[in-house]
């Protein structure tokens, strides 16, 4: 089952639709759905991750945050009865009406137009269950539509991607709840899942990747929106936060490559690489506007230069911003979040994996994380030997086998108890920040060399772009004394995992 947030206006055009591909539609009468969601005004259901929903005079417990739950899962009913305090439950008291759903209900049934000769489970029918209306406060409403996909594995994926690929059909942001009472309280929804993933004791290697991937899926999810709805404001948070999230789960799918290896994978990871490529210049050009660029436009602020320099940076900036929220609302990310959420479904790299890889999958994670933080761990030991004459190449790289060990860190410390993986971490993140600031002289050359040589009337932006590209040098390389400190400080750590 994938529940999927769908835009208002493409809910009518859905049920128009003939068919998709080689599959025919069948319809069914729309019928009238109403749904309130209660709560205590203290928010109490909602602090213990619990919505408590009544519908036709059924009353429904429902776990929001739960753990186990894929992208796109709809949420466990936990109890369902006919009032509350017949739920098994303790609930808070009094209990106050918080939001409500008006609007309907609709079967859809998506099947093969022809029976195949050999059919495979790709080929089968799809129930597609659409909940078109608004949500309601006192206050304010809003409309909302989702759909809910029923049927093979197989044939549910395919029925997704092609819907996805005509409408805004998506992973959604938040449970329908979590809509209602963010309505009601006048804030953004709730994030299900922010940050890094912390692993649960006891989990074999396969179960360790799912869980890692599961929660950085709606770690993107989250952040996804709230790029495009903050990109005119010029609010940097939400593009670095989701950049973040898309380096950890590029490193996990580095990590447990050797046990992953298959054409789904392979094509996710082109997906987010793609993804990559266009957070990776709008973020650059946030970090040098609000820091070396900044810097420089104070320093020289009466010069007309630099500051012809900082407006040419701010334009550029935007435009990677137009491309970047142009792919977001588009079907090709849309798809991506689909295919991410189908691989805990569908556990593709099993299909004619060898007996050894089934067995490295169902060993235990911490056996697997330790071989794999060894192995990163001496890289950089060996990378980081006589950094202080280092060439900035070589700065660069040993600043991404330090963002290489600090990621695979994040996903096994929770593995190995004794509080040394938050120590060894903070060692790391030091050692990676002193890092990037040598790291700021060679981005700050690309970006200028981005910039050109500006329109014939610039004179003076050559000299400008080589001001910066010379401030951002010096200030690199008087940093590097920082660097070796940072880098025995780490060196001393013990390795959590031993």
């Amino acid at each position: 089952m994938l529940e999927l947030a769908l835009a208002p206006p493409d809910a009518a055009r859905l049920g128009r639709l003939r068919g998709f591909g080689r599959l025919k539609l069948r319809r069914s009468r729309p019928a009238r759905c109403a749904i309130v969601w209660h709560d205590s005004v203290e928010d109490g259901l909602a602090k213990r991750g619990l919505a408590l929903a009544e519908s036709g005079g059924t009353w429904q417990l429902m776990r929001e945050a739960a753990p186990a739950t894929w992208p796109g899962q709809p949420v466990p009913v936990l109890a369902e009865a006919a009032a509350p305090e017949e739920l098994g439950h303790p609930l808070p008291t009094p209990l106050l009406p918080l939001a409500a759903f008006e609007g309907r209900r609709r079967l859809l049934v998506l099947e093969p137009a022809q029976p195949a000769e050999a059919e495979t489970e790709a080929d089968g029918a799809v129930s597609l269950t659409l909940i078109e209306g608004t949500l309601r406060t006192l206050t304010e409403e809003r409309p909302i539509a989702r759909a809910v996909l029923e049927g093979p594995t197989d044939a549910v994926r395919a029925v997704a991607l092609e819907l996805a690929a005509t409408l805004d059909l998506a992973l959604p942001r938040a449970t329908l709840a979590a809509e209602a009472r963010a309505l009601a309280r006048a804030h953004p929804p709730a994030p299900r899942r922010l940050g890094a993933p912390d692993l649960p004791q006891g989990l074999t290697v396969e179960a360790a990747f799912l869980h890692i991937l599961a929660h950085l899926t709606e770690v993107l999810v989250h952040w996804a929106p709230l790029v495009v709805a903050l990109a005119p404001s010029g609010a940097p948070e939400p593009v670095h936060q989701m950049r973040v999230a898309l380096r950890r789960l590029r490193s996990a799918f580095s990590v447990f490559k050797p046990v992953l290896a298959c054409a789904e994978i392979d094509a996710v990871r082109a997906g987010l690489k793609r993804l990559a490529g266009l957070l990776g210049p709008a973020r650059d050009w946030d970090v040098f506007l609000g820091g070396l660029g900044q810097e420089i436009g104070e320093a020289f602020a009466e010069t007309p230069a630099i500051t012809a320099l900082m407006e040419a940076a701010r334009r550029r900036r935007a435009a990677h911003y137009s491309l970047l929220t142009t792919y977001l609302g588009g079907p090709e990310f849309r798809c991506l979040g689909i295919a991410l959420a189908f691989l805990p479904r569908t556990l593709p790299w099993r299909a004619d994996a060898p007996e050894t890889r089934h067995a490295v999958l169902e060993a235990p994670a911490e056996h697997f994380a330790a071989r794999v933080l060894n192995r990163r761990r001496r890289r950089l030991l060996r990378d980081g030997a006589g950094l202080t004459a280092m060439p900035v190449e070589a700065l660069h790289a040993l600043r991404l086998d330090g963002k290489r060990l600090r990621y695979a860190s994040e996903f096994f410390g929770a593995l190995f108890p004794g509080g040394h993986a938050k120590r060894f971490i903070r060692r790391l993140v030091d050692l990676q920040e002193v890092l990037g600031r040598f790291n700021d002289g060679a981005v700050a050359t690309a970006l200028m060399r981005e910039l050109g040589g500006g329109r014939r009337r610039e004179t003076g932006r050559s000299h400008a772009q080589g001001l910066v590209i010379g401030f951002a040098a010096a200030r690199a390389a008087a940093v590097r004394a920082d660097g070796e400190r940072a880098f025995d400080r780490w060196r001393r750590a013990q390795p959590f995992w031993a």
